[in-house]
């Protein structure tokens, strides 16, 4: 079970919102230490099963952007990033966040620069659930 997950910020104080996202997430799993890091910052979010993490590496940057679900011992369980692609739901998207609405949790996406998705994702199948617009 993961213990004392922790968001890492930059002690910088500074106005963009880029600069404002964690530079790493970190957490304790039978009695270790583990940091996950990211000079192009993350947004993370420990699931509710607390065995695994949500995480979007490098939302603002389209080359280095990804989202995954990490076990608690940092082996990835879910490339979030290549089941969007594998099931051909967008064409060009970069993951914006992740967090729980309603008790599932839903993976944040910007399609082209022009429009913003949301789908849920089922992390003990891997089931990515419908494509909505957001407004």
């Amino acid at each position: 079970m993961i213990k004392d997950f922790k968001l890492i910020y930059n002690k910088m104080q500074t106005k963009t919102v880029l600069d404002r996202l964690p530079l790493a997430v970190s957490w304790t799993f039978e009695n270790k230490q583990y940091i996950l890091e990211s000079e192009d910052k993350i947004i993370a979010t420990c699931l509710k099963n607390r065995k695994e993490i949500a995480i979007v590496i490098a939302p603002f940057n389209i080359q280095k952007n990804k989202a995954i679900i990490i076990n608690e011992d940092k082996t990835i369980k879910w490339d979030v990033s290549n089941l969007l692609k594998e099931n051909k739901r967008t064409s060009c998207s970069i993951f914006s966040d992740v967090y729980y609405v309603l008790d599932e949790l839903n993976f944040f996406i910007n399609e082209d620069n022009s429009y913003d998705f949301k789908f849920s994702f089922d992390s003990s199948t891997g089931k990515l659930g419908d494509l909505i617009q957001c407004k």
